[in-house]
């Protein structure tokens, strides 16, 4: 929803229409700027100082640059770019020190009329992030009006509400209406600003106007909200009220809404259930508790709100009861699943098996397949698993109950069975992740069988489909004979890349051509986060090339790879040259890495990055729900031990965050554990993962095992998982990369 302002909007007396600040009442705003920065003693009297003046003023006087505010940019010298330069590097403080950053940012002066913008935008945001809001006004009243506009204006009428200049916020609403009257936002917010100076008439004009204008988005429904709050008649208040209820239980107004009718409604049971959710999306459970109706006709609302708050209240077993009584009158198949999953969850281990059993034929036929696949999945017999893809042969979850039953013939020399199995398999589940694998154990059963060309055929033919799927790679070594795959080259093959950056992806140009000057500005202060948050909230409309940009930029590093790796097809082959590949596969941090293995040369740089990928996605503050943290996941107890044995001092979790300090001991410890396992990297990365402990009773149970059979029996499947997932990675970088 838009907001979340209070259930009555604020009476206060209108704010006449400020006209002006003279050049003597700005002249002296910004000596006292000079001086209450000197003291933390200040809000209260700055605001009422602003109050007087702008009241008092003849007309707000906004700088007069010309349209073409941004063409400094593109005609810049080398003064203008030394100076731009030094303006980022410090707003570049901000990200551990505002304070500092602002000092270092209002240093500057005398500086061209763009930047002269970007320092004061710039400074309006740290300033409101250090919660300055009547500074923060100071400096977005600097601003020129077509620096910007949608955003800086609005802005500033936000921060003018914060600090009562309710004129002002009233005057940069109706400019930005006016020169922007496709966008619902600020009529919106007008309105608002209205029906705070209890100007009612006027702010149902315009709510009434959002609601005819844009009827389908959020702003009209927001209206509902404050339009119930100016009439006087009570019934269209209530159906008002309790259209966006139903429409909208999550919404931000919704609690607000239900306290509100519980009041002038009285008990209504047919909103019982938007009221708990209301309430729950608020995490006032012990209020939503109050208003569940496990009765209701309609469980698809309410029923995950219901367990989910019953587990909230330690009411554990009612939660597992109340599940099993209504998960059959779900019908929505994706919410049935989730919930199926959820109980699954909930219920202990011995007992799960027998409560799915009983829910075979209760539930939507469209998620019985899911049923058998969860109880195929714990007892892990054959019959259960064909039982899924003979009774649904079209599920999602068909191909992966083939593939087991197709493991447990090879894993009992029924290769024949299994080839069978494969065939099938193979013609039919070409979108399916075991796919691949399946394929590779069937070239291998050729093998195993002396039946070198049928081996190869089938190995050539999984290259093909999966070009960089973990078996893919698995399978060109074997045709090219490569037994020593999983023991680490030596250090003479070893490439590092220091100065590897993330790539750009288009010319200013081609920004400005696509998306306009205002976004290629904001790129220029760095304000991706910003331009990522406009496009989730459909502002604007960037493709996926941009966005992957974007994220890189702002320090998502995550949220780039997944970009990118979602826009490759499963048969895009590699090449350097496609920028999506730098992006799903990058060099993040390459110059700590470098600087990291060139010390002792024990490990592969990419082989780091392939752990790094994996573990973390190159997010430096990640937190498992182990308490693993940072770049490399490293324990707190295995980092101090590490820091101890390099004697360096030993780290706080904070530290652990850090990529200097995470990487160094990250680095340190993979060096030790591949020494241990003599560079087998199947052992040294389950070790990673699983500890040396659980990788020293493996090695005892699989001796002499062949090393593909080897990972397929470890028996956690995160750790089996891990190790492909590292690999595969291991090997794609090398194939990117060297």
């Amino acid at each position: 929803m838009p907001d979340s302002a209070s259930p009555n909007p604020k009476q206060d007396k209108a704010i006449p229409k400020s006209k002006g600040i003279s050049a003597m009442d700005l002249k002296k705003l910004k000596a006292f700027n000079k001086k209450v920065t000197k003291t933390k003693v200040f809000k209260l009297t700055l605001v009422l100082i602003l109050l007087t003046i702008v009241i008092s003023s003849s007309y707000l006087l906004y700088l007069n640059f010309n349209e073409s505010i941004y063409k400094e940019a593109e005609n810049k010298d080398e003064k203008f770019a030394q100076m731009e330069t030094a303006l980022l590097s410090a707003k570049n403080f901000a990200d551990d020190s505002p304070i500092k950053a602002i000092k270092a940012i209002e240093n500057y002066s005398a500086l061209p009329k763009l930047l002269e913008n970007r320092k004061n935008y710039i400074l309006t945001q740290l300033y409101q992030e250090i919660d300055e809001p009547a500074l923060a006004f100071l400096s977005s009243y600097k601003i020129d009006r077509n620096y910007l506009t949608k955003y800086s204006c609005l802005q500033r009428a936000k921060i003018a509400e914060r600090i009562g200049l309710e004129a002002i916020v009233v005057k940069e609403l109706e400019y930005l209406s006016g020169k922007f009257s496709k966008d619902p936002v600020f009529l919106y917010e007008l309105a608002k600003s209205y029906s705070r100076q209890n100007l009612n008439e006027e702010a149902a004009k315009i709510f009434h106007s959002i609601q005819k204008l844009h009827p389908n988005t959020d702003y009209a429904l927001g209206s509902d909200y404050y339009l119930a709050n100016i009439t006087n008649d009570t019934n269209e208040k209530i159906t008002r009220l309790q259209r966006y209820l139903k429409t909208s239980p999550e919404g931000s107004l919704a609690y607000l809404i239900s306290d509100q009718l519980n009041i002038i409604a009285g008990e209504d049971t047919s909103l019982r259930n938007y009221k708990a959710i209301s309430y729950f999306n608020q995490s006032n459970y012990e209020k939503a508790i109050g208003f569940f109706d496990a009765n209701n006709d309609n469980p698809d609302l309410y029923l995950d709100a219901y367990v989910k708050t019953l587990v909230k209240l330690n009411r554990k077993t009612e939660a597992i009861s109340v599940l099993e009584e209504f998960l059959p009158k779900i019908k929505n198949p994706g919410k049935a699943k989730d919930l199926l999953e959820y109980l699954a969850e909930l219920k202990p281990k011995h007992e799960i098996n027998s409560t799915l059993k009983s829910l075979i034929g209760k539930l939507d036929s469209a998620i019985d397949d899911k049923v058998l696949w969860e109880i195929a999945k714990r007892t892990k017999a054959k019959e259960d698993y064909k039982n899924v893809y003979e009774k649904y042969p079209d599920s999602f979850y068909a191909a992966e109950s083939m593939a087991r039953v197709f493991w447990q013939e090879y894993e009992r020399s029924n290769y024949h069975s299994a080839l069978d199995i494969y065939k099938t398999h193979w013609e039919k589940y070409t979108y399916a992740n075991s796919h691949s694998f399946v394929a590779f154990w069937a070239g291998k059963i050729h093998l195993k069988r002396n039946e070198p060309d049928a081996a190869r055929a089938v190995l050539q033919n999984l290259i093909i489909e999966h070009p960089r799927d973990y078996y893919s790679y698995r399978a060109d070594q074997i045709l090219n004979k490569k037994t020593d795959w999983y023991i680490l080259p030596g250090a003479n093959t070893f490439m590092s890349f220091p100065t590897w950056k993330w790539p750009g992806i288009y010319p200013d140009l081609e920004i400005v051509r696509l998306y306009g000057e205002d976004i290629l500005e904001l790129t220029r202060i760095d304000e991706f986060d910003f331009i990522l948050e406009l496009s989730k909230k459909n502002d604007i409309k960037i493709d996926k090339d941009f966005e992957m940009w974007l994220q890189a930029q702002a320090g998502e590093y995550m949220q780039a790879i997944k970009t990118a790796s979602k826009s490759l097809t499963k048969d895009t082959p590699i090449d350097y040259k496609n920028i999506k590949f730098q992006y799903a596969y990058p060099l993040a941090y390459a110059d700590i890495v470098s600087d990291e293995v060139s010390e002792n040369l024990r490990v592969d740089p990419l082989l780091v990055h392939a752990l790094i990928r994996q573990e973390s996605f190159y997010q430096k503050d990640i937190v498992s729900k182990a308490g693993a943290i940072g770049l490399m996941q490293l324990m707190q107890y295995t980092a101090k031990d590490i820091a101890r044995t390099i004697g360096v001092k030993p780290p706080r979790p904070y530290d652990l965050m850090k990529p200097s300090i995470n990487i160094n001991l990250g680095v340190k410890y993979m060096e030790e554990v591949f020494a241990r396992y003599n560079n087998n990297m199947i052992n040294a990365i389950a070790s990673y993962n699983a500890g040396p402990v659980a990788v020293k009773n493996w090695e005892r149970k699989y001796k002499d095992t062949d090393p593909d059979e080897y990972i397929e029996k470890i028996p956690y499947e995160e750790t089996k998982g891990y190790v492909k997932h590292v690999l595969s990675n291991y090997w794609i970088y090398k194939q990117l990369y060297t």
